[in-house]
């Protein structure tokens, strides 16, 4: 059975990327928001904001808060348990492709950054 796991996202940051380093390796973490509207059976507009947590690995300048990110990836769970031994975890982007993407005026889309890494 043949199986895929590609993201690709485009969203507005959070926060500024943070920088964490892990022994030989530096990882960048980043949140996005990814907004969703949509028109129910009311014909009203609804909203709907999903945040992503987004790892990745490489050289880039710091990704701003309010940023318009391009992001290519794989979903990846990362586990553990509490203090009070619940085990817990969480959904994250493991990113190859990071993309800082600007829209000017004449909505031209211009891409100032890239990252490609291999994480894994």
């Amino acid at each position: 059975m043949f199986n895929l796991n590609k993201v690709v996202l485009i969203g507005t940051s959070t926060a500024d990327s943070k920088v964490v380093k892990t022994g030989k390796n530096t990882v960048h973490k980043l949140s996005l928001a990814l907004n969703r509207s949509w028109l129910d059976k009311n014909k009203n507009w609804q909203k709907q904001v999903t945040f992503v947590n987004v790892d990745f690995w490489g050289e880039i300048n710091k990704i701003a808060k309010g940023s318009l990110v391009y992001v290519e990836g794989s979903l990846h769970t990362n586990s553990w348990e509490d203090e009070d031994g619940n085990k817990r975890s969480i959904l994250i982007v493991k990113a190859n492709v990071v993309k800082n993407v600007n829209l000017q005026k004449s909505n031209k889309v211009q891409s100032e950054e890239e990252v490609v890494s291999t994480p894994f």
